[in-house]
Parts: structure tokens; C-alpha cells; sequence
């Protein structure tokens, strides 16, 4: 159980990294870079320094338009990168938790915090 685990931990990346390959060739580089941010923790350090570029930002009642799209960007890039990283991640986990206390008829309080936040990362 522990293996298959790991590996949903790393399947946004091998999903993202697979899928270059169906993109034309002069993609790929984009399609790396893609790749390599869902690697296990780098979505986390990502949305941390969207978070840190966001609480840089001087807000007001009046701000130009230029700011309020770079606010928006900002926005629109974190939700997608934990969209992706939430439903092929922590959906398949949460499923392989039920799974494993179906089968074992045992629950243990790892499993009901790991099911929480697989849950949580879904809504």
C-alpha cells in the first residue's frame, strides 16, 4: 500500500510529463516547465511565493487596471496549479484510503487524517 501511495504522490508530474508528448514538438519546453512545477512540493513553494507577490501588493479602493490584471494572473495560476495537483493526487488517495480499511476492516488515525485531507483538497 505504501508504494502505490508514493507513486500518487508523484502522478501529477508523471501525468504532466506524459502528456508532452501528445503537444507538437516546438511545445515541449513549455510542457517540461509544466511538468517540473508539479513536482511533490514545488505547487506548495509556487503558491507560497504567489502569496508573498500578493501581500507585496499596495491595495485600494482605486487601482489601475494593469495591477488589478497582475492580481488576477496571479489568482488564476495558483487555482490551476492546485486544481490539477488536487484531482489527480489526492482523489486516487482518498480512494486507495477506503479502500484499504474496506479490506483491512481497520482504521487507524493516520488513515482518518490522510481521508480529511484528501477530502479537504477536493472541495
Amino acid at each position: 500500500w505504501a508504494s502505490l501511495t508514493i507513486i500518487w504522490v508523484f502522478a501529477p508530474f508523471l501525468f504532466h510529463l506524459a502528456s508532452i508528448f501528445l503537444k507538437p514538438i516546438r511545445e515541449w519546453k513549455h510542457g517540461l516547465k509544466e511538468a517540473l512545477c508539479h513536482f511533490p512540493l514545488v505547487v506548495a513553494l509556487l503558491n507560497s511565493y504567489a502569496t508573498f507577490k500578493l501581500s507585496q501588493i499596495k491595495y485600494s479602493d482605486s487601482m489601475p487596471v494593469g495591477l488589478l490584471r497582475e492580481i488576477e494572473e496571479i489568482k488564476m495560476q495558483a487555482g490551476k496549479l492546485t486544481q490539477t495537483e488536487a484531482f489527480i493526487e489526492s482523489g486516487p488517495q482518498l480512494i486507495l484510503q477506503i479502500h484499504i480499511i474496506l479490506c483491512t476492516g481497520h482504521v487507524e488515525t493516520t488513515q482518518l487524517i490522510s481521508i480529511l485531507i484528501s477530502l479537504i483538497s477536493l472541495t
